[in-house]
C-alpha cells in the first residue's frame, strides 16, 4: 500500500469491538452482480436483523469512485488517500486501524494466476475493506494497478469472496 504500517504485535486480530447497532448483519440469498472496472463477481445479498424486535433493515446501497491519490468519503468520515484507511495493522494484517482509529477489516485477494510463469510474476492484488459504522456496512475496493478507488455505503450485496472473513470476524451472522 505504500506507506509504512504500525503492526500490531502477537496475536492475529484487533480485539472485535460490538457493533455501535442493535442490527446485526445476515445473508439472505444471491445477490447482484457486482461490476468493477474488468471484474464481474457474484454476490449475496445482505440484510440487517434486529433479534429483540425482529425487525429487519434492507440496506440501499449507493457507490461513488473517486482517484486513488485523492481525497475519499467512507463511512461518514473523510480520508486523505487510500493509505488513510490502514495506518496500522495487526501481525497478520486482516484488521487495520485508520486515521480515526476505526477498526477496519482488510481483506486482500491475489489476481488470477493460470501457469507457473503467472505464479512467479504476478504480484497484484484485490483489495477491500470494510468498515461498519452507525448500523450501516461500508465497502472500500481497488486494485492494484488501477486509479479508481470505488467507496459503497450501507452495502446491500457482498462478494462471494469476502464473506469467510466476514463471518469469521464476527461482522456477519454465521
Amino acid at each position: 500500500m505504500g506507506t509504512k504500517l504500525k503492526v500490531y504485535p502477537a496475536t492475529c486480530s484487533i480485539q472485535r469491538k460490538e457493533t455501535d447497532s442493535e442490527y446485526i448483519l445476515r445473508l439472505v440469498g444471491a445477490g447482484n452482480s457486482i461490476d468493477r472496472s474488468h471484474t464481474f463477481r457474484g454476490s449475496y445479498a445482505i440484510e440487517w436483523f434486529n433479534e429483540k424486535t425482529k425487525k429487519i433493515r434492507h440496506p440501499s446501497e449507493s457507490t461513488t469512485e473517486y482517484s486513488i491519490q485523492k481525497r475519499l468519503q467512507a463511512a461518514g468520515k473523510t480520508y486523505l488517500n487510500i493509505q488513510s484507511l490502514c495506518i496500522a495493522a495487526d501481525k497478520c494484517r486482516e484488521f487495520c486501524r485508520d486515521i480515526y482509529g476505526r477498526e477496519v477489516l482488510y481483506i486482500r485477494e491475489r489476481f488470477p494466476c493460470f501457469d507457473s510463469y503467472d505464479y512467479l510474476h504476478e504480484d497484484r492484488y484485490y483489495h477491500w475493506f470494510f468498515i461498519i459504522a452507525e448500523g450501516r456496512l461500508t465497502r472500500v475496493y481497488y486494485e492494484d494497478e488501477t486509479e479508481v478507488v470505488y467507496v459503497t455505503e450501507d452495502v446491500e450485496c457482498l462478494e462471494y469472496d469476502c464473506k469467510e472473513q466476514l463471518v469469521k470476524w464476527g461482522y456477519i451472522d454465521g
